[in-house]
């Protein structure tokens, strides 16, 4: 049997994210973080915690227009 990397138990989604499993049982609680839940696991995409971080980044936004144009010519 082989094992996806690209699907975390609690534990690991919490390892990836740096938390506790405690904090990954609140969130999936109050439906901040995308899951699947067989039974009473839940699994998690690793994607899917990268597109939570994304959606909470702060600053070092895309660049600006002008510096998009100075970069290709």
């Amino acid at each position: 049997m082989t094992h996806c990397t690209d699907v975390l138990t609690r534990q690991g989604a919490a390892e990836y994210l740096g938390v506790c499993p405690d904090t990954i049982t609140r969130m999936v609680s109050r439906g901040e973080l995308r899951h699947v839940r067989i039974g009473h696991l839940l699994r998690f995409r690793r994607a899917w915690l990268d597109a939570w971080l994304d959606s909470r980044a702060q600053g070092g936004g895309p660049p600006v227009l002008d510096e998009i144009l100075e970069s290709i010519t």
